[in-house]
């Protein structure tokens, strides 16, 4: 990658994005292929999820839990690997982790909804509504209303602005509880074994043995 400081704005804004896309799929963990393979098996015949939900974001956020630690040890080395060597991306990291939590909580609130059949409106805010939030905020910064740093905090903000519409979408196609329902597990513990088996491998997986851990994965 070029270093930052001979990026022009729109592409340092752009690698911003990239960069915390990105990251926010390796903090996830395997989470959203969790879900999909869970489902199922959560739901019973009289349409409860038995904490489905609650265990959904509670993996997004244990994973992200490891990646910010991750991350605070390993700064200096990030922005060495990102061959950053001026002050932008080193006073923008604090946007960089609240952009990839950000991502990683609207990325289940996707797949959730997918499980639900319902991708029209994830799609219209993905598509549609976070790019115009964002030409707005380009705009603003051309005419120069605001400074390049509000330009880089409005995308997080953005995109939890997308992430809450989201989520009362989810909420009012079933109501979401986000309780653990420790009583269907102890009644399920063959699914409880299983579900930390999948995801210990996809936590391999992110870690770095994909080729590896998809031998395992087929076994299952």
């Amino acid at each position: 990658l070029p270093p930052v400081e001979t990026l022009t704005q729109y592409e340092a804004v752009r690698l911003f994005l990239e960069i915390t896309t990105a990251l926010a799929g390796f903090a996830l963990f395997g989470t959203t292929t969790s879900m999909i393979r869970y489902y199922p098996k959560f739901r019973t015949a009289d349409g409860s999820l038995n904490g489905f939900t609650f265990w959904a974001y509670a993996l997004a956020l244990g994973g992200f839990l490891i990646f910010l630690s991750l991350m605070l040890v390993l700064q200096d080395e990030f922005l060495r690997f990102m061959a950053v060597n001026s002050s932008l991306f080193n006073r923008y990291f604090p946007a960089i982790l609240v952009m990839v939590l950000v991502i990683q909580l609207a990325l289940v609130t996707d797949t959730h909804n997918s499980l639900y059949g319902r991708i029209t409106v994830p799609n219209l805010i993905r598509e549609n509504y976070y790019r115009l939030l964002m030409a707005g905020s380009a705009l603003l910064f051309m005419a120069g209303w605001i400074g390049f740093d509000f330009v880089i905090w409005s995308l997080p903000l953005i995109y939890l602005s997308g992430l809450v519409i989201n989520f009362i979408y989810l909420n009012s196609l079933r109501r979401v509880a986000l309780r653990p329902e420790p009583a269907f597990l102890k009644a399920n513990p063959e699914l409880m074994r299983d579900f930390r088996g999948f995801t210990y491998i996809w936590f391999l997986t992110s870690i770095g043995g994909e080729r590896y851990a998809g031998r395992v994965l087929a076994r299952l």
